[in-house]
């Protein structure tokens, strides 16, 4: 088997993590519904309910009357309880990453983990999609196990962006002053480009991230694919691979992962049937290098077992997204029905 279990210590303590992240979470969405303020202003001798924004906007709600009043108090109150609330859980989430940290809940290395925050505090989270070895460590921590450490080392970090899909205007202007590098030197402030790989950026540990995303399936056209967020002459561009229109069309996979440091992140990646369905046929590609195709093949195995022991809901069957002949060859990984 090529996975072992968490301690019973080490589980309870990841549900108890897990729970208070999310909180975290749900309470900043909270918070974010009542940012800004409300205050009563005098205007030609009637008061009227103002709503500020953070920048200092004013927008009015109404004179003042037993409605505007129900509005003023609500809000007043929900702020309080939410800003509380808020404070309290920030708390309790220093303490689950430091009893994390102490009883090695996570093993993910810690760039990933501040990757993936820096990317989500950008508002980009769900336009990227971490593909390669490291989706194993989500497949992971969603049973409580862990691979055997040959299949999940690496030094790289797959990113495939859905260049499809629109971006707010406000994340595109932050991103036109900062570019891509410049999210990932918020994680890691040794992140550059390589000059002749402008694709690929790598820190002073040696860790590299590449930006892949979707291309025709004639590497001769690329019409309409955008093959950069932005227009800044030192960020990444993308590299195409015409494969990643069957990643970004199987079903997602969300799940928080945890940190050697205990921190966490969310990691969105490709669903773990698909997963096998893809890295089988890697590993039975002829111009595949030989030393990949073998570790293709013991990682499609090894996440096969997993949602045979671990994952039974997943019904394989039903990954249509992929062609048929892969889907046919990753058979082999399952018990005949």
């Amino acid at each position: 088997m090529a996975f072992t279990d968490l301690s019973n210590t080490q589980s309870m303590q990841l549900t108890n993590a897990l729970q208070v992240w999310r909180g975290v979470g749900s309470a900043r969405s909270a918070t974010y519904a009542h940012r800004g303020s409300m205050k009563w202003r005098t205007i030609n001798g009637t008061d009227y309910l103002l709503h500020v924004s953070p920048q200092g906007s004013q927008h009015s709600l109404g004179p003042r009357d037993p409605e505007t009043e129900k509005v003023h108090d609500k809000f007043t109150k929900g702020k309080a309880e939410s800003e509380a609330r808020l404070k309290s859980l920030k708390e309790q989430l220093k303490q689950a990453i430091a009893v994390n940290r102490a009883l090695r809940v996570g093993r993910v290395p810690n760039i990933l983990i501040d990757v993936l925050n820096s990317i989500e505090k950008a508002g980009l989270k769900d336009h990227f999609m971490v593909i390669g070895t490291n989706a194993l460590y989500a497949f992971e921590a969603q049973c409580a196990v862990r691979f055997d450490n040959d299949v999940v080392a690496t030094l790289d970090l797959d990113i495939l962006w859905d260049s499809r899909k629109s971006i707010k205007l406000a994340v595109t202007k932050k991103i036109q002053k900062e570019g891509l590098l410049g999210i990932l030197k918020k994680a890691d402030k040794s992140f550059e480009l390589i000059d002749d790989q402008k694709y690929t950026a790598i820190n002073s540990e040696g860790y590299m991230v590449d930006l892949i995303r979707p291309g025709d399936q004639d590497l001769m056209r690329d019409e309409g694919f955008p093959k950069s967020l932005s227009k800044l002459p030192e960020d990444f561009w993308a590299v195409k691979i015409p494969t990643a229109d069957w990643l970004l069309s199987a079903p997602k996979f969300r799940e928080v992962v945890v940190g050697v440091n205990g921190k966490m992140a969310e990691m969105i990646t490709v669903d773990p049937r698909a997963y096998v369905i893809y890295k089988t046929w890697l590993s039975k590609k002829k111009d595949r290098e030989p030393q990949k195709k073998g570790r293709d093949f013991a990682q499609a195995k090894a996440v096969a077992d997993l949602i045979i022991q671990r994952m039974p809901h997943l019904d394989v069957s039903q990954i249509h997204a992929l062609p048929f002949d892969l889907r046919e060859q990753a058979k082999a990984h399952f018990p005949r029905e």
